[in-house]
């Protein structure tokens, strides 16, 4: 799957939503989704459409398409808001490396007396 867009991440809510909605589970034709948007998602692994059996068995209907989030659809809408909305820890200052010059003053061998 790549990047979810935000016309995307909002279909899926919708999609979701008249799921929720249905008694048998299913959004369908009726809820004003763009069929071109819940094929995309399909597509990207995070809906199913309905096989005509289950078409037959929907009401009222049947409907020209049924569609329901897979398991990485809901997962999508559970997790995807968490990632977009965490802001990046700012990182520590680098220590600025010390010149070979001022390395070496600070190691200088020092004379033994005996």
């Amino acid at each position: 799957m790549g990047v979810l867009k935000n016309s995307e991440y909002t279909d899926l809510a919708a999609l979701r939503d008249e799921q929720e909605r249905r008694q048998h589970g299913w959004a369908t034709d009726a809820c004003g989704i763009d069929l071109k948007a819940v094929d995309r998602l399909q597509k990207d692994g995070l809906s199913e459409m309905a096989d005509a059996h289950t078409l037959h068995q929907l009401r009222p209907g049947p409907p020209q398409w049924a569609a329901r989030l897979t398991p990485e659809g809901h997962d999508t809408l559970v997790y995807l808001p968490a990632r977009r909305s965490a802001t990046p820890s700012p990182r520590p200052p680098h220590a600025v490396p010390e010149t070979a010059g001022e390395c070496a003053s600070k190691y200088k061998p020092t004379s033994r007396r005996s």
